[in-house]
């Protein structure tokens, strides 16, 4: 719990430093493109259109799901799980890709995979700006509901902080971490109802895919756009996700607090 409050304390007394480093690496790709924003729109766009042709209209014939189109019920996994992924992804790299600085000068290196979500979460904007107006496009008018949205954002993003603490800071001493990190992430991809649906498996499987706990994201986002669900309608879910990330929190905090001052040996 100390490492946890000594991070929480860097985290405030840096946060204008980390906002100004988290824009800087949001806007420095951008700045010799001819295209600059849309780049962060295409890749997914692409993406999706990929999905949607092959497990909407080849896999499932256009079939809808629980009575909505499958390219909204797929937006509404996909866009946070692009978010998720590109954040543990590019976060596990992050203390290690800041080598140079840590070597100059004393860093608070806590902030350095927080910055890294920063920067992709505001990526993701607006990607989400575009999903609510297909949504409108498609008849499915903003709701009292979308108050939800940084709920879920928030949640996502602690629970992403608490993992990127762990991976980034154990990157530094096994160099096979990120290979691990982007395997598991293949699998979770696969194993995350994202692109399929969970009506099929028996009680069993189900109550064992929902230990994965980014599933409470990518449902919350489902329930905001489509069904119409408070977050705390599933109290016993909710309770688990917040269990689970405050657990992870205080891992990450304790085993970045454990390393920290052997990274720079360890470049």
């Amino acid at each position: 719990m100390r490492d946890l409050f000594f991070i929480l304390k860097e985290h405030k007394a840096n946060f204008y430093k980390l906002y100004k480093l988290a824009l800087y690496d949001f806007i420095a790709p951008l700045r010799d493109t001819y295209l600059g924003v849309i780049w962060i729109i295409l890749n997914p766009l692409l993406q999706i259109g990929v999905y949607w042709f092959v497990f909407g209209l080849g896999i499932r014939n256009g079939r809808a799901v629980d009575g909505h189109p499958f390219l909204l019920w797929m937006l509404a996994g996909l866009v946070p799980w692009f978010y998720i992924s590109s954040s543990i992804s590019s976060a596990t790299l992050s203390i290690y890709s800041k080598s140079s600085i840590l070597t100059k000068m004393k860093f608070p290196t806590s902030i350095i995979p927080t910055c890294t979500i920063t920067t992709q979460l505001l990526n993701s904007i607006p990607v989400i700006l575009i999903m609510i107006i297909v949504y409108g496009f498609n008849g499915y008018k903003a709701t009292i509901y979308y108050i939800q949205i940084p709920y879920y954002i928030i949640s996502a993003s602690l629970l992403l902080i608490g993992i990127s603490l762990i991976t980034s800071a154990v990157i530094m001493a096994v160099r096979d971490i990120n290979r691990i990190v982007g395997t598991v992430l293949r699998f979770m991809f696969y194993l995350t109802p994202i692109l399929w649906t969970t009506i099929n498996l028996p009680p069993i499987a189900l109550k064992i895919i929902r230990l994965n706990p980014f599933i409470y994201i990518i449902e919350g986002f489902r329930n905001t756009f489509l069904y119409n669900k408070w977050f705390f309608e599933d109290i016993s879910f909710t309770i688990y996700y917040w269990a689970v990330t405050i657990i992870i929190l205080l891992i990450g905090a304790l085993v970045h607090m454990k390393l920290r001052n052997r990274f720079s040996d360890l470049i």
